[in-house]
């Protein structure tokens, strides 16, 4: 999640700025930034699914938001059927820009559209995740000690 936060930063000013400056190069920064920045989010959603599906208790989303006796598939669906969990959903949103924004011809105008799109979405996507996140809602955060059966059925 660090890492995607990152490329967030990088993404929401480098694209921007090259719009502003009808830089190719710098609005070029924004589809691959956009793909990194998914995997990362992609990664850390699979690294949740995992915490659920092994009842990892330490972690406090899974604790408040599963049990051992729970069927699998709603523990997969615990995954984004918490405030944490859906919030880090959110930083999915540029790749499916990027995908979108591959329609139509290679015009200026269109790189430029195109550039800043992904920056903004780069932009929402620091400012949402990054305060559920680290400020609020970490769906990473342990606990110690960590519950033998997570929440009560």
């Amino acid at each position: 999640m660090i890492l995607a936060l990152v490329i967030a930063f990088m993404q929401s000013i480098i694209p921007m700025v090259g719009a502003a400056r009808n830089d190719a190069g710098w609005m070029g920064v924004a589809g691959p930034a956009s793909v990194v920045q998914f995997l990362c989010v992609a990664t850390s959603f699979g690294c949740l699914i995992h915490a659920f599906a092994t009842s990892d208790f330490s972690v406090i989303n899974v604790a408040q938001n599963s049990n051992s006796l729970q069927p699998m598939i709603f523990k997969v669906a615990a995954t984004w059927g918490n405030h944490e969990g859906s919030m880090l959903l959110v930083g999915a949103d540029p790749g499916a820009v990027r995908r979108h924004g591959r329609r139509g011809s290679g015009a200026t105008c269109r790189r430029r559209l195109k550039a800043r799109t992904l920056g903004r979405a780069g932009h929402d996507c620091l400012r949402l995740p990054a305060v559920h996140h680290y400020l609020t809602s970490n769906p990473f955060e342990r606990l110690v000690p960590a519950p033998l059966d997570g929440q009560a059925s």
